[in-house]
């Protein structure tokens, strides 16, 4: 699992190295309000044609394990992820 916060770059090539990965969308600091499930391949959060990913309000968790990415949330800020809506079949 890594975190990533005010590095667009590094997150980008994260989700291009780890196409089958996981991703939760939060606010920096992270908010149990604000827990978004994403793939990796989801466009709204992969898009090289956006900037902004990980700088100003947003951080990203990343992870290729579904339950470790759970469990920091629930540790982290005690709440519960939320599935994005384009690519929610998990």
């Amino acid at each position: 699992m890594i975190i990533i916060i005010n590095d667009d770059e590094h997150y980008l090539r994260w989700i291009e190295e780890n196409p089958d990965g996981f991703i939760i969308n939060t606010t920096n600091p992270p908010s149990a309000g604000y827990l978004i499930l994403h793939r990796s391949t989801c466009r709204d959060i992969s898009t090289s044609t956006r900037s902004n990913w990980t700088t100003n309000e947003y951080l990203k968790v990343c992870s290729n394990d579904l339950g470790e990415l759970d469990n920091w949330a629930r540790r982290r800020v005690a709440g519960e992820l939320r599935a994005c809506q384009r690519c929610h079949s998990f």
